[in-house]
């Protein structure tokens, strides 16, 4: 009957001096709740009673909280082009303490710098559609500089612990095209235009509904300059049923949907004296664009003499 109290005492090691945190002078409580500590780091708990005399003791050997684990490393599955876009697939947190996801990408593998692509709290996610901005090109050969290009997951739990994912990237494979166009174009001699058919025949694996257009642009060696103020050069797979130009300009292109895109290019003749209505002759690079989804490819060239 000479119980005094119990005291409650806390340190951040076991072997550390001990504070006491809490008091209680009534006999019957034998617990004691904390809600503001950290799970990530040790905290150690002691009683100590003390009777009516002064004299107290610390029961047993003190314990500590179980250390709260990092989340599971989260998985990507895949990262594909899909419509107008890249879908980015992963395996669902089975984490207790959940908190939320984020997708990071970079324009290197080593993640030196990077951007937030995508957060959730919700866990049942399980992919993310990244809408390509329409209104710009992606250039295979600048990829890692133009479109998002590595990718990771980042799943965070309550307490603030995160844990990456393996470092993702798109995988295709490039669609392949062949030119068919004339190596030399001799210009009339007078004042007529001759229409030069130029095509290119696309394959993809995946499919001809992946290639949203083909075009080239035309570099004049000589002149060191692009032609068309380095506008494209349209193809089309239309089979001619699409007129073009007034009165009734047409691609030139014959049968529509078979991944073969043409254009009748104007060759003006030696005789006109408009700039405006005149070819010039020299050397000339044609790049050819492919675009597939929101890449666009340019991996072919041709080269052409105009005299």
């Amino acid at each position: 009957g000479d119980f005094k109290d119990y005291k409650v005492l806390y340190s951040e090691s076991e072997s550390s001096n001990k504070d006491t945190i809490q008091t209680y002078t009534d006999k019957t409580i034998t617990s004691h709740v904390i809600i503001d500590f950290d799970p990530l780091v040790e905290n150690w708990f002691w009683v100590q009673v003390t009777d009516t005399m002064g004299l107290s003791s610390i029961g047993g050997g003190g314990m500590t909280n179980v250390l709260d684990s990092p989340p599971i490393t989260p998985i990507i599955d895949s990262i594909y082009f899909i419509g107008d876009g890249i879908a980015i697939d992963w395996v669902q947190s089975q984490d207790n303490d959940f908190s939320n996801y984020s997708i990071q990408y970079s324009h290197t593998a080593s993640f030196d710098s990077f951007e937030i692509l995508y957060t959730s709290n919700n866990q049942s996610d399980n992919n993310y559609f990244y809408s390509c901005d329409t209104n710009t090109n992606y250039y295979a050969f600048d990829f890692a500089a133009s479109v998002p290009a590595y990718y990771r997951l980042i799943t965070t739990d309550v307490w603030g612990q995160e844990s990456l994912s393996n470092v993702s990237t798109i995988e295709f494979e490039y669609p392949n095209l062949t030119i068919s166009a004339p190596d030399t174009i001799v210009r009339p001699s007078d004042e007529t235009v001759a229409l030069q058919l130029v095509s290119a025949e696309v394959f993809d694996a995946d499919g001809l509904e992946t290639i949203k257009w083909v075009g080239f642009t035309s570099y004049h060696v000589e002149g060191d300059s692009m032609m068309n103020k380095g506008n494209y050069i349209y193809l089309y797979d239309d089979g001619s049923d699409v007129i073009l130009y007034p009165p009734n300009f047409t691609s030139g292109d014959d049968v529509s949907g078979d991944g073969i895109y043409s254009f009748r290019i104007p060759i003006y003749g030696t005789g006109f004296t408009d700039p405006s209505f005149q070819t010039i002759a020299g050397h000339f690079i044609w790049y050819f664009t492919v675009q597939y989804h929101c890449l666009a490819i340019e991996l072919f060239t041709h080269t052409i003499v105009i005299e």
